[in-house]
Formats: C-alpha cells, structure tokens, sequence
C-alpha cells in the first residue's frame, strides 16, 4: 500500500515515531539461555530482555534518562510479566534454577508462548537442547534372580542413572510435570514406562526409597505376585530368573 510522498504504511509509521517528541516500543527482545554457573550447584535458566525504539535498543525497564522518552509503564509490564516466571535477576540477567518446579513448568508450558506474544525470542543452543530433551523417553529394565530364599531385583537403564529413575519416580509422586536429569537437561514426566513402573511399585508397596543403587531384596515366597505385577507393565523390559 502506498501513501503520500511514496511512503508505505510501515515507513511512515517508523518516520512519524522518529519525529514524535516520543518514541514508541517497537519491539521487545528475549534471550533465553541454558547455562550452569559451576558443578557444585543446578543449572540456570536465564533471560536476557531488551527493548527496541526505532533504531535505538535499551535493556528493558533499566537505565531511564531524561533525553531519552520510553514507555515505562509498557516496559515495567513486560518486566511483571518476566518475574511471573523467573525469581530472580542478576548482572541484567532475569534467572531460574532448574530444581524449581513449579516456575520451571509454568515458563515451558505456557511462558515462551506468552513471550513471543509480545516480542522476538531467540534461544541459545544449550537452551535449544534443554526443550530437545523433554522429547526423549527412558528406558528402563527390571531384572529378577533367585539367590537362596531372597529374589535380587534390580531396576536400570542403559542411558540413565539409578538417580535419573529416582527422580523420576519422585516427580511421577509429586505429580510434578518435568523431572531433572542428573546431567542438567530435562524430561517430561507424564511417560507411560514411568507410570507403569510407578504403578507396579506401588501395587507391590514398594517404595523406590527401598532401594539401594538400583538394587533390592525381597523374600522369595514373593516372587510370583512380584513376576506377575512387572509382566503386566509392558513399557518396559523385564528379565525373570528363578
């Protein structure tokens, strides 16, 4: 669409801001990143939020001067809205640990979305395998043996830690939607080896806290019942000798 002068639309709004004695928010920018600060401690989720003027670029909410007019009112609404899933901001970065929960479901499960709402949402590489993650499943294998009057069992995954299977066993019974691996990346917990081996476990009131490394005995007599209850989980792989 042409106008006056041979201007388009777009070219005579941005010519109209620039001549304005204000200047209207054009764009807001987001940096999601996926990083670990040192081993010792989790991982961090972070943000880095900017927002574009025209041709000038500020952090958001941050270092207001008296020459220069910005909507602070839409600038501190965005920032709101960062702090609905972030809890904290160091060093221009809005932060989230990764053994947060709560926020970290709500900031996959709807705030990325909301994000790109308002504004343009890049993400780092690591950040890129963190949501790459979720999609994988695991896999896992319960194994029995008779040894005298006990049954040894031992559940493991090949790609996984006893650790990773207890976590997320515990989210599975916290009914937490995600769980953390112990290499830092995330899995959804809503899989069905997760839930049919849950389910065995606690049919035979087993808790995953009984266990030791992967690892636990149980009187022989029990084998049976125990045999009979993994075979009708068939998400995942089951070893029986007696």
């Amino acid at each position: 669409m042409v106008l006056c002068n041979g201007l388009n639309l777009q070219q005579l709004i941005f010519q109209l801001a620039e001549s304005s004695q204000y200047s209207y928010l054009t764009v807001s920018l987001f940096t999601l990143a996926y990083d670990s600060i040192n081993e010792n401690v989790n991982n961090v989720l972070s943000c880095q939020a900017f927002v574009q003027y025209g041709k000038d670029t500020y952090l958001l909410n941050r270092n207001f001067i008296q020459a220069t007019r910005r909507e602070a009112k839409r600038e501190n609404e965005v920032e709101q809205l960062l702090k609905q899933y972030f809890t904290d901001f160091k060093n221009n970065e809005y932060l989230l640990s990764n053994d947060n929960l709560d926020h970290l479901e709500q900031l996959l499960d709807q705030g990325i979305a909301k994000l790109k709402e308002i504004g343009e949402v890049q993400i780092t590489p690591t950040f890129k395998s963190l949501l790459q993650s979720t999609n994988t499943h695991m896999e896992i294998g319960v194994s029995v043996n008779l040894t005298n009057e006990l049954i040894d069992v031992d559940i493991s995954s090949q790609k996984m830690s006893w650790e990773d299977i207890q976590a997320a066993l515990k989210a599975y019974k916290e009914k937490q939607h995600y769980f953390v691996l112990s290499n830092g990346l995330l899995q959804k917990t809503q899989q069905l080896t997760i839930e049919q081996l849950a389910q065995a476990l606690h049919d035979l009131n087993i808790s995953f806290t009984d266990f030791i490394h992967g690892k636990l005995q149980l009187p022989a007599y029990r084998s049976f019942y125990f045999a009979k209850e993994m075979r009708k989980a068939n998400s995942f792989h089951f070893y029986l000798d007696l």
